[in-house]
């Protein structure tokens, strides 16, 4: 009679789908290790799935910049999302970790207390990004001192495959 009882409780408390089923058009977010990936509903036209890692200082766990990369058409973007206190002039760059010459990036705005250097992401950059032995992103804080901050690939293969095929379900759900 208990048993009974509590099974009856526990269907009750817990219905199968809660209205919820899989064909539901929510948003989405997938973490795969060091990297994310975010997608709206793909009722939400013109708006891009994006691939991120947040990059924070390990001793106050405070943000010092942010990786996305978002489409654009038919162009994925990465932007580098650094603070306010950056020296803007020389801008924001991607060393690989190669030995080579570092890509350097122009900042475009400052807004919403980032300020943002973006660049296609396509081709060799693509390529050489995903391959990096040691990269960072570089940049000059307000003193003139450079800086070169490392971020992880841990998972960024997996996230990137994600993110083109959530990408292409999404341009094949367009209306």
């Amino acid at each position: 009679m208990i048993a009974a009882a509590l099974a009856a409780v526990l269907a009750v408390a817990a219905p199968a789908s809660a209205g919820v089923s899989d064909d539901d058009d929510v948003p989405t977010m997938r973490v795969y290790d060091s990297w994310r990936v975010s997608c709206p509903a793909t009722t939400e036209a013109g708006k891009s799935c994006a691939l991120s890692q947040d990059v924070v200082l390990t001793s106050t766990m405070a943000r010092l910049y942010e990786l996305t990369i978002t489409r654009s058409g038919s162009v994925d973007t990465l932007a580098v999302m650094l603070p306010y206190n950056v020296l803007l002039e020389p801008g924001a760059g991607i060393d690989f970790g190669d030995g080579g010459k570092p890509v350097l990036i122009d900042f475009e705005v400052c807004d919403h207390g980032s300020c943002i250097a973006r660049i296609p992401f396509t081709g060799s950059f693509a390529a050489d990004f995903a391959k990096a032995k040691a990269p960072r992103v570089l940049f000059a804080g307000l003193d003139g001192k450079p800086v070169g901050a490392p971020f992880s690939l841990n998972g960024f293969g997996r996230a990137l495959n994600a993110y083109r095929r959530f990408e292409r379900q999404r341009g094949a759900a367009s209306p």
